[in-house]
């Protein structure tokens, strides 16, 4: 019996070993299998090291933060605020966890401006609705609807956010005045009277002042004013630049200047002056205020950089009138070294975008902006 079964092991076996031989002979001359040959074996390793690192370096500069199409983003900590195209609801979304919730259902009308209350208690709602535009202010504590006169434009919120600037056109003469009110529109007072040109409105960041400036028009040269909340105060703070716009740090210290090379040019430039309007440097951005966003510590300017205009282009004027939709770059900029950075390779960028309302997250460490084209919603992890 021992004898038998020493046989069959022993017969087992050597089907093992002739088994194994024809396994490895087959493999070993199989010029599919990289491992069989040492030369093919390390073009194969290279080619999956390649594979790899290739892939940690795809292109994630770009992230959609959600796909709804949204207008007239505002940021407070780590809440989105919006108005959505898709449900013509207002909306609050944490970006850290991506809820969300209505603040007002369905708007009617088409929303063409949006302005929230620094203190996030409503809005005041630029509305298109049968034949007439109209602001309104909207609670969100009551949910309820406050027409403005129709008289009133060009509105702004104050630094408390307890109440507005705004222009009055007077229907008789076409006159023109800055006024101050409540958001209800009631207990008003004139500033200052404008004549008959149409004019930008913007508190001043950290004071009861208020700016006001001749709307951007690569025609004219641009003023630029201000006066107290009492009506006194008045003062010219910069003149000389065509089709300019204005961005204030958010100390007020300092002021960016959006214009041109000069009348009817198709060339943006970025430039910056003091609190008073003095000390003019150029910053040599080609760029527009829309697509530009401050840091917190005033130190580092965040934009989008437009492929060039054509030739024959009048900005501002033409960007938004026309309108023309740009190919951006994106970089950072150190006002005090003049240091250039990109913030997002160009073989990175691979779709066309034109930035618009950017801003940073609470961190600085997000940089959100509007795609123009799509009105959708992207970040750049910085």
């Amino acid at each position: 019996m021992i004898k038998k079964l020493f046989w069959i092991s022993l017969g087992l076996f050597i089907l093992t070993l002739i088994f194994l031989g024809i396994y490895n002979f087959a493999f070993k001359n199989n010029p599919y299998d990289p491992i069989a040959d040492p030369e093919k074996y390390a073009a194969h390793q290279a080619e999956q090291e390649k594979s790899q690192e290739e892939g940690t370096q795809r292109s994630y500069a770009f992230e959609l933060v959600f796909p709804e199409t949204i207008l007239f983003p505002k940021i407070d900590g780590q809440d989105l605020f919006y108005y959505s195209l898709r449900d013509k609801n207002l909306k609050r979304i944490s970006l850290e966890t991506r809820e969300s919730s209505i603040l007002v259902h369905n708007i009617p009308g088409t929303v063409k401006r949006l302005l929230w209350a620094p203190n996030f208690i409503g809005v005041l709602a630029q509305v298109e609705d049968t034949g007439s535009i109209r602001w309104n202010f909207i609670d969100f504590r009551d949910q309820s609807t406050t027409p403005l006169r129709g008289e009133m434009s060009r509105l702004s919120w104050n630094t408390l956010g307890d109440g507005i600037y705004y222009l009055y056109t007077d229907p008789a003469t076409g006159e023109k005045s800055l006024n101050t009110a409540t958001y209800y529109g009631s207990d008003w007072k004139k500033l200052i009277d404008l004549g008959k040109n149409d004019y930008f409105v913007a508190s001043i960041p950290q004071s009861s002042q208020v700016a006001f400036w001749t709307r951007p028009d690569g025609l004219e040269e641009s003023r630029l004013e201000s006066i107290s909340l009492t009506g006194e105060n008045h003062k010219t703070l910069f003149t000389g630049r065509y089709g300019a716009d204005y961005l204030w740090s958010p100390n007020s210290r300092s002021i960016l200047v959006g214009s041109t090379e000069g009348k009817g040019s198709h060339t943006p430039t970025i430039g910056l002056v003091d609190e008073n309007g003095g000390a003019y440097r150029d910053l040599f951005i080609p760029t527009l205020i829309s697509k530009i966003v401050w840091s917190k510590d005033i130190q580092t300017l965040y934009y989008s950089l437009p492929n060039a205009f054509p030739t024959g282009t009048i900005l501002p004027n033409d960007y938004f009138g026309k309108p023309i939709l740009t190919k951006d770059t994106f970089w950072k900029m150190n006002i005090k070294t003049g240091k250039r950075e990109r913030l997002v390779q160009l073989n990175d960028i691979d779709q066309a975008f034109d930035a618009t309302d950017l801003f940073l997250s609470l961190d600085e460490t997000k940089l959100y902006f509007i795609d123009r084209a799509t009105s959708k919603l992207y970040q750049v992890n910085l």
